[in-house]
């Protein structure tokens, strides 16, 4: 009854339905993003953005969607905008982090991540970063916070570190 298929159906209702939804078009964009479907759900995302430009998630959606598409200095920018509404927005600090780590950026990885380090993306980030950096105690360290905090559910970010 779910899969890919089924999720796929789900979204293009959605858009469907709530075509001037910000939120509907943002998260069908990540959505088809992960499903590998770039260019044309990263204009729905940025849709999204034009749509809702005062809501924090707008940007946070479309930085998500451009990280998987692996337009990590695209990413950046997102996250920064994310920044500029909510300084609190914790997720644009993980993710930011993320692409910085992309880039080659270690440094800036680090102080991006350790800014909210109890936040799981966070922690996945410090893991990858404190490795590259030749913190290997601190690197192994992290998953196991992330799986004290929630269990199974990073299996993706797990398998990554």
């Amino acid at each position: 009854m779910t899969g890919p298929g089924f999720f796929r159906r789900a979204v293009t209702e959605s858009i469907a339905l709530a075509p001037g939804s910000a939120v509907v078009l943002g998260e069908g964009g990540r959505f088809a993003v992960y499903m590998g479907r770039f260019a044309a759900r990263l204009a729905a995302t940025h849709r999204g953005v034009t749509l809702d430009p005062l809501n924090p998630r707008s940007p946070d959606l479309l930085g998500e969607a451009l990280y998987f598409a692996r337009r990590h200095q695209q990413t950046l920018a997102a996250f920064e905008e994310v920044k500029s509404l909510d300084p609190d927005y914790t997720i644009a600090y993980s993710f930011r982090g993320l692409a910085y780590y992309r880039l080659g950026d270690f440094q800036n990885a680090l102080s991006s991540c350790e800014a909210k380090s109890d936040y799981w993306a966070s922690q996945w980030c410090l893991a990858l970063t404190y490795h590259k950096l030749g913190r290997h105690a601190d690197a192994e360290a992290e998953p196991e916070k992330m799986k004290a905090a929630n269990g199974e559910s990073a299996a993706y970010q797990y398998a990554s570190i």
